[in-house]
């Protein structure tokens, strides 16, 4: 429900997955194996930092140990998610 004092003017699409695949995943051939995933959360205690920070790059983590790695961007402080 929009409030009078605050009209929605435009939208902010915060919300997003970034899913890293290791390298050697061939996608038009069915995998033999499944592979492990790990979904991280960026934490920042809700208020400063963002999952596409280099430091958070999850291409390492799934070329080297051969696992999906799902990390996700929300928006953050007090117009966050939660």
């Amino acid at each position: 429900k929009r409030n009078k004092h605050f009209p929605l003017t435009h939208l902010e699409n915060c919300l997003y997955l970034n899913i890293f695949v290791p390298l050697d995943v061939n996608f038009s051939s069915p995998l033999l194996t499944t592979l492990p995933v790990m979904v991280w959360i960026h934490g920042g205690d809700f208020i400063a930092g963002s999952a596409s920070k280099p430091l958070y790059d999850g291409r390492f983590i799934s070329n080297f140990t051969r696992t999906v790695v799902v990390s996700m961007a929300y928006r953050l402080g007090k117009t966050g998610v939660l």
